[in-house]
């Protein structure tokens, strides 16, 4: 009896121990399957932390370019500035050409009234002149005879 026992005891712990590697080998599979899983996971995060360093210089460069464009906006702004205001002198000095110019027709169409009336003038002085002299030369000729003759 104690043979049988012992038997049984020895079939039982056989047993026993074959659920046991059963449940080990399961575990040993199950850990594989999650080790496996863990360097994927890895694996994607290496992928992940590469783009982000990726987005990373995208962003450095984007921000190097914007303030590169900024400063060249800068430069436009003021050469924009420098032409407007050579734009307004221009624009001030046409105005005063503009204004120099119409009191310079002013004069000149005063001036060429001037002349008009000056030649109006001369003509009326002209025949004033030609009148004076045919009476001077009537009344000369009225005076010798008067004139005694000596």
């Amino acid at each position: 009896m104690v043979a049988d026992e012992v038997n049984k005891l020895a079939d039982r712990t056989t047993s026993l121990a074959n659920d046991i590697k059963k449940i080990i080998s399961e575990r040993l599979v199950n850990i594989g399957a999650m080790t496996s899983f863990l360097k994927e996971t890895e694996k994607a995060f290496g992928n992940i932390r590469g783009g982000i360093n990726e987005m990373g210089a995208a962003i450095d460069d984007v921000y190097s370019f914007t303030e590169e464009l900024s400063e060249k906006n800068a430069g436009i702004r003021q050469r924009v500035e420098k032409l407007a205001a050579i734009s307004n002198d221009i624009y001030n000095s046409s105005t005063e050409q503009k204004s120099t110019n119409e009191e310079l027709t002013k004069a000149i169409y005063s001036m060429s009234e001037s002349s008009q009336h000056t030649s109006q003038n001369a003509d009326l002085v002209h025949q004033a002149a030609e009148g004076i002299n045919v009476k001077s030369a009537k009344l000369h000729s009225l005076i010798e005879q008067f004139r005694l003759e000596e």
